[in-house]
């Protein structure tokens, strides 16, 4: 059940609408001698109680993951993904909308697809891990305003790890984005395809005493396609850093600085640091809980738009039987 104070996410003449979401979800693991395989689909459905068809919307999706390791220094996985979704009323590119959005929803597919290969036995000291991946994201409805948000990703990424204890590893890494859109030129007549370039450096530790986690700290380099505007150098930092207080409870912090894709013509890409601390805790053999809150600024680079956005969360899960969790 859900409860929306201010659906269309509008300044004044808020809405707020009550409806359901429904998410069954089916996944299948198999692991074999040197193989193993998983895979998840999933149906989600919302509907509110507002006029038109704007608060109704059927996503869906499927992930195949696909691990091999022919020899002991050689591992190599593949991973996929579909999914059918649909921005948010209000938001994206509907947010330019005057008054209340009253148009079709805007669906899109999106395409995923990953190889990686790692070389390093487990007693070495050091192991190298390629990775390439690309993502195809196409609008299937309202063509006419949402062909500028089609795009395409290409990742190439090198990650050298040195392990200078059995459970710390000095971790080095070199990754290249490609942003490419269908339609790449921006309000001002530049251009929004670009190349990102980072470099960093970090540690990543494992059951040390009660923490875990990673620290990375790089440079990292936006080129515009056809050099219409400079580059852009920013810091590029990662933390990740689990804490058991208790062998009930256990705190996990999660921040970095990324870029994601632009869904402006007056923007060529955003540039995000995200901060997120949650608490869970175990009550008992079934029941479980989590608390957290988020924080991410968005910097809309090419313009002076800056957003903040806060969000608190508390859930629970309760074990009903052995199959069944609520």
């Amino acid at each position: 059940a859900v409860s929306v104070e201010n659906y269309f996410y509008q300044d004044t003449n808020t809405v707020s609408a009550y409806g359901y979401r429904v998410r069954p979800e089916i996944s299948v693991n198999r692991a074999g001698k040197n193989t193993q395989l998983g895979l998840t689909s999933f149906a989600e459905n919302s509907d509110f109680d507002l006029r038109g068809n704007v608060d109704n919307a059927v996503d869906y999706g499927f992930t195949s993951d696909f691990g091999w390791k022919p020899l002991i220094r050689h591992a190599f996985e593949l991973s996929g993904e579909f999914r059918r979704g649909h921005d948010a009323t209000g938001l994206q590119r509907t947010e330019l909308s005057t008054g209340a959005f009253a148009g079709e929803l805007d669906l899109w597919n999106q395409t995923s697809g990953e190889l990686l290969y790692r070389y390093g036995s487990p007693d070495a000291l050091g192991s190298n891990t390629l990775r390439a991946a690309q993502t195809i994201r196409r609008y299937t409805t309202n063509r006419a305003d949402t062909v500028f948000l089609d795009f395409s990703v290409r990742t190439l990424a090198y990650e050298l790890a040195y392990e200078y204890s059995p459970k710390t590893a000095l971790i080095f890494g070199l990754e290249q984005r490609a942003i490419d859109y269908s339609r790449p030129i921006t309000s001002s007549g530049s251009n929004r395809n670009g190349n990102e370039f980072t470099i960093g450096t970090g540690v990543r530790w494992v059951a040390t005493g009660k923490t875990s986690g990673e620290m990375q700290l790089g440079i990292r380099n936006f080129s515009i396609d056809g050099r219409q505007s400079p580059a852009r150098q920013s810091l590029a930092w990662k933390v990740a850093v689990n804490w058991d207080a208790s062998t009930t409870a256990r705190l996990k912090l999660n921040a970095g600085r990324t870029t994601s894709e632009t869904f402006r013509r007056d923007t060529f890409y955003i540039d995000q640091r995200k901060v997120d601390l949650s608490w869970l805790q175990t009550w008992n053999g079934r029941l479980s809980s989590s608390a957290g809150v988020g924080y991410t600024r968005s910097e809309f680079v090419g313009s002076a738009r800056n957003d903040n956005f806060i969000s608190p969360f508390v859930s629970a899960d309760y074990l009903v039987t052995r199959r069944l969790t609520m």
